[in-house]
């Protein structure tokens, strides 16, 4: 199968930093090159006040696919999310979206697996390389088992891809007012957003090479918050369709 063809389903690779730049030569030294024979695109928001990152950019200049994207240095993390997918709403130029940390890199093997699976259209993807044994590859159809046997694997940076369209054309103030402050806005706005989705189809991938994955540093109350938004959110979905 060959990648990168017209009318195959693209990707973005999204990756919020902030004066991480060395961090960031480690990661392009794993998959840059692979993005850019795969034809995926990754963009930087780099709200670093050293100018480093965009130095490391523009000495990269023969990667077409690296495209850096400049956002004050005052802006949290969860703020510059929701500017990350509200970017996207407006140029819809790529079919998915997956939001990573700047020190979770991928390999080629990996990378092409996951273009592949896009092609069949999943609402979602999900990367994992916790408890292999019991999770292994599955498909989901159902948002409500996920959250039960996936939800606190998938507050980790990298391990969720979704549909770009999923936001589209939606009120983003009932987001910034639930989840920003959490440090975790991107898998609050992941599990409301795919709680409307009728025909709900999500891949889980369990892989144990390929995937160099950081855990966030989550505050328990913050998680918890988190966890109470997104189960009454799909408790309310729940509802409606018993209707």
């Amino acid at each position: 199968m060959e990648l990168g063809r017209k009318k195959m389903k693209n990707l973005a690779i999204c990756i919020p930093t902030y004066n991480r730049s060395e961090v960031l030569k480690d990661t392009f030294d794993y998959e840059l090159e692979a993005c850019r024979d795969l034809g995926i695109d990754i963009y930087l928001y780099d709200s670093s006040n050293d100018g480093k990152t965009k130095e490391l950019v523009e000495s990269l200049g023969a990667y077409t696919n690296l495209h850096h994207v400049a956002i004050d240095s005052t802006v949290t993390l969860d703020e510059k999310v929701v500017m990350i997918y509200q970017s996207y709403e407006r140029t819809k130029k790529h079919d998915y979206l997956w939001l990573v940390g700047d020190s979770v890199s991928f390999s080629r093997e990996l990378l092409t697996k996951i273009l592949e699976a896009i092609q069949s259209d999943p609402t979602m993807i999900l990367i994992n390389n916790e408890d292999l044994q019991n999770l292994g590859n599955k498909e989901y159809h159902d948002v409500r088992e996920i959250f039960r046997e996936l939800f606190w694997k998938r507050t980790l940076w990298g391990s969720i891809l979704i549909k770009e369209s999923l936001y589209y054309d939606i009120d983003w103030k009932p987001y910034v007012e639930k989840f920003v402050g959490t440090d975790q806005i991107s898998v609050g706005l992941h599990w409301y957003r795919v709680a409307s989705v009728e025909d709900f189809r999500a891949m889980l991938f369990s892989v144990q090479k390929g995937i160099d994955m950081k855990k966030s540093a989550l505050k328990k109350f913050n998680i918890i918050k988190l966890i109470k938004e997104t189960y009454k959110a799909i408790k309310i979905l729940f509802l409606r369709k018993s209707k």
